[in-house]
């Protein structure tokens, strides 16, 4: 069943208008004087899949009644809606098409679709964005099919980075001729935001701030801090190069978490040219390092015999010197130690087996009552 209350002047729907229909399944209420829309006005709507409010004059919209829990496709297209509550589509757990272009939305809550599970079209062309929600669309990620974005005004700026790494890995949802373009600065206005290189809109894109620590004749600790973030960048890639030999650039790649690492196997008392470049998502042939990556240091002077693990020897021999003398020292400590314990115990025990000596001599000449003291006299009984 379907109604179509299209092109009349309607500006208010009353309450329980539609309580009765509960079989109805399309509402096409576009092209009237609609300003707002409570939440009990759409109750008793139990079989709706179409809700149709495109060109009224809505500027808010609040959470949806929860009888319209089989809504598939809703038009909110061509309204003057500058707010959407985080609840708004809380109860469309069905909702598969959200058309919401030509109005005056400038943010939506990062939460808006958590409860979504089913959308695959997600139109807002034509509105006020100046930073496109990304957290709200990773939520739907893996559900939506077409994505339409053109015509916002966006900035193109360094807060970008993750959105332009999000939509570069998700070009299939994004029809062709979907052109989301540059509103700022005014250097790139007008220009392809998913055409330009980070470079480009963030200023700040690759701008590291390096520094050498614990320079040695065959070493170096490279450090770095940046302000990227990790998901715009695939790496990291340092290149050295010793200038006063005009020696060969060597280098590696490292993993977008690194922020430091060892340089080996250098030359002694000899300049390097050392440069650090953040590597873009996407791979392009003209970057080139520039001066706020590169410096140059000078590794320490090698006369001193070193081992091959840059470690001076007579370091090491100080160190086992000082190793072997100190065990010798503890070992001589512990021998007097052991001595001395010794003829102590030795000393108390001879003390010892001289007093039970003079204790049994003791016992010896103690005077004993004699037997014979007992002795009855024969002769005195009678």
């Amino acid at each position: 069943l379907n109604l179509n209350l299209s092109f009349n002047s309607i500006y208010k729907i009353s309450q329980n208008s539609f309580k009765n229909l509960t079989n109805l399944i399309k509402i096409d209420l576009s092209y009237n004087s609609i300003e707002i829309l409570p939440h009990e006005r759409l109750a008793g709507l139990m079989s709706l899949k179409l809700l149709n409010l495109s060109h009224n004059s809505i500027r808010e919209i609040h959470e949806f009644h929860e009888d319209l829990k089989n809504l598939q496709i809703l038009d909110l297209s061509y309204n003057s809606i500058s707010h959407l509550s985080p609840k708004f589509i809380l109860n469309l757990h069905n909702l598969n098409e959200l058309y919401i272009y030509e109005n005056s939305l400038s943010y939506i809550s990062n939460d808006l679709f958590l409860h979504v599970n089913q959308l695959q079209l997600l139109d807002f062309r034509h509105n006020q964005f100046q930073h496109i929600p990304i957290n709200a669309l990773k939520l739907i990620e893996t559900q939506i099919r077409s994505l339409k974005t053109e015509e916002n005004p966006i900035n193109c700026d360094c807060d970008q980075q993750e959105l332009w790494s999000w939509l570069k890995d998700h070009k299939k949802i994004i029809p062709e001729e979907d052109i989301l373009r540059c509103n700022l600065p005014l250097n790139l206005k007008g220009q392809s935001f998913l055409d330009l290189e980070p470079q480009k809109f963030c200023s700040s894109f690759g701008e590291i701030k390096m520094s050498v620590k614990d320079v040695q004749p065959f070493s170096m600790l490279v450090s770095w801090t940046s302000n990227l973030n990790q998901s715009t960048i695939r790496g990291y890639r340092i290149a050295y190069q010793a200038i006063d030999i005009d020696g060969q650039v060597n280098g590696k790649v490292l993993e977008p978490s690194a922020s430091s690492v060892k340089l080996i196997r250098l030359s002694p008392d000899t300049k390097y040219r050392i440069c650090i470049l953040a590597l873009p998502v996407v791979e392009t042939t003209n970057l080139t390092y520039t001066a706020n990556f590169c410096t140059q240091v000078s590794t320490l002077d090698g006369t001193r015999q070193v081992d091959e693990d840059n470690i001076f020897k007579g370091s090491i021999l100080t160190r086992r010197l000082g190793l072997i003398v100190g065990s010798v020292l503890g070992c001589i400590v512990f021998i007097i130690l052991v001595t001395i314990l010794g003829f102590l115990k030795l000393k108390k025990q001879k003390q010892e087996a001289k007093r039970n000596s003079e204790t049994v001599q003791t016992i010896n000449t103690t005077d004993y009552l004699n037997y014979q003291q007992f002795q009855i006299d024969h002769n005195s009984v009678s």
